[in-house]
C-alpha cells in the first residue's frame, strides 16, 4: 500500500510541475497548482522518511555518513568538461544565480570560484535572459570565441565570452526558442561542418535542430523530435517517462547520441545510446542499453557529457548521488570515467570502463603568517 501511495504522489508531483510550465495560467490557478505540487512533495518526503526508518530498524539498509562521503566533492549536476589549452574547465548546475565553473590540470583536483563574472561565476544572471533555474551548461570554442549553451527558466539560451571562465553574456537577452519550453541543449557538427543542436522539449522528448552559421540561432524549419523514452529501462517509473541530457559525437562512421533516461531522482537513472546516419535521423537505440547505471556504489548516474582528455582518450563525466530517497539526492556530485568506443563501422559499441575519478575541490592554502 505504501508503494502504491508513493507512485500516486509521484504522479501528482510530476504532472503539477508540468502544469506549472504553462505561462498562461491565471494567478489563482497557479497558486492552487503550486500548493498541490508543494504539498505532494512534502507528503512524499514524509512517507519516504517513514519507509527509510522502517528499513533501518529491520536491518535492510545501512546508514552511510553523507557528510563524510560528500566532503570536498565538486557539487555539479549535469556536468560538462571542456579541455582547452592544457586546462580542464568544468561547468554544471549548481548556483541559483547563474553558471559555475571550476578548473583542473588532472581531472581529480578542481579549483572552484574561478569565474570572471560576479560572485565568481562564469555567467551571472544579470547578463542573461531569466532569473532562475540555470541548468545544464556546455561551453564550446567556435568562431574564435567561447559559446555557452544552457537553460534559464526552461528556455535554452546561448551566451558568449572571450575566455572559458567568462564573463559570459548574451548578446541579446532572449532564449533561442521562445515558442516552446526547452532544456538540456548540446552542440555538434555534421561531417560538412554545419552546426546542429540536440535539446529536450519539456515533456521530456529529445529533439534536434540545425543552427545558423553563427551557432546562436535556430535554422527555421529544421527542428523535430528524434527520441523519447519507450524501453523498459527508460520507464521504470511508470508515471515519469523521461529522455534527457542528450549529447552527440561522430565515430565509427555514424552519429552517436548518448542520453539519460528514467527520473533523475531515481537510483536507476542511467545512460543509453542511439545511432543515426544523419543528424536528422532516424535514430536507432542500441540493444545493449544502458551503458552506465549504479557505478561503484553511486546511484542516479547520468546527465553526462563526453570529452577527450589531454592524451586523446574518450572520457565520460556524469553526476551521481548516494540516496534512494528522492528528496535526499542533493547535492549531486561530479565523477569521471573512461569510455571505450569499439565495434565495427556503422555499429559502434560504447562501454564505460576503468576506475571512477571522484572530482574533489582543491583545498586552498592557508595564508602564511608573517614572522614576528
Amino acid at each position: 500500500h505504501s508503494q502504491f501511495l508513493v507512485k500516486q504522489l509521484s504522479c501528482i508531483t510530476v504532472y503539477s510541475f508540468i502544469f506549472l510550465l504553462d505561462n498562461n495560467l491565471s494567478p489563482h490557478i497557479r497558486e492552487y497548482a503550486q500548493n498541490i505540487n508543494s504539498s505532494s512533495r512534502n507528503l512524499l518526503g514524509i512517507i519516504n522518511d517513514i519507509l527509510d526508518f522502517s528499513k533501518i530498524e529491520s536491518g535492510k539498509i545501512r546508514i552511510i555518513s553523507f557528510a563524510e562521503e560528500l566532503n570536498d566533492r565538486v557539487p555539479f549536476a549535469d556536468p560538462f568538461i571542456l579541455f582547452d589549452k592544457g586546462m580542464y574547465y568544468a561547468y554544471g548546475t549548481s548556483s541559483p544565480n547563474g553558471i559555475c565553473v571550476a578548473q583542473s590540470k588532472d581531472l581529480k583536483n578542481w579549483k572552484m570560484g574561478v569565474g570572471r563574472s560576479r560572485e565568481g561565476l562564469a555567467l551571472q544572471k544579470d547578463d542573461s535572459f531569466g532569473s532562475k533555474h540555470f541548468w545544464a551548461p556546455e561551453v564550446y570554442r567556435v568562431n574564435g570565441r567561447y559559446v555557452m549553451y544552457y537553460s534559464a527558466e526552461t528556455h535554452v539560451c546561448a551566451a558568449v565570452a572571450d575566455h572559458p571562465c567568462g564573463p559570459f553574456r548574451q548578446i541579446k537577452q532572449e532564449p533561442m526558442m521562445s515558442d516552446m519550453h526547452t532544456i538540456d541543449s548540446s552542440l555538434f557538427f555534421d561531417q560538412k561542418g554545419n552546426p546542429w543542436m540536440v535539446f529536450v522539449k519539456c515533456g521530456n522528448e529529445i529533439w534536434v535542430t540545425e543552427l545558423e552559421k553563427d551557432c546562436l540561432h535556430v535554422k527555421p524549419g529544421t527542428r523535430h523530435e528524434i527520441l523519447r523514452a519507450t524501453e523498459p529501462w527508460e520507464v521504470r517509473n511508470p508515471h515519469c517517462h523521461v529522455a534527457e541530457g542528450p549529447f552527440v559525437i561522430y565515430a565509427k562512421g555514424v552519429y552517436i547520441l548518448t542520453y539519460s533516461a528514467n527520473d533523475y531522482q531515481d537510483p536507476d537513472y542511467a545512460v543509453g545510446v542511439a545511432t543515426a546516419k544523419t543528424p536528422a535521423g532516424p535514430w536507432v537505440k542500441a540493444k545493449g542499453n544502458p551503458i552506465l547505471c549504479r557505478r561503484d556504489g553511486r546511484l542516479g548516474c547520468g546527465h553526462h557529457s563526453l570529452f577527450k582528455d589531454k592524451s586523446g582518450r574518450w572520457r565520460i563525466v556524469y553526476h551521481a548521488h548516494l540516496s534512494t530517497n528522492p528528496h535526499r539526492i542533493h547535492p549531486r556530485c561530479m565523477y569521471v570515467a573512461d569510455l571505450e568506443i569499439k565495434g565495427s563501422t556503422g555499429a559502434p559499441e560504447l562501454k564505460v570502463t576503468g576506475p571512477t575519478i571522484t572530482c574533489t575541490v582543491e583545498k586552498q592554502k592557508a595564508p602564511t603568517r608573517p614572522a614576528d
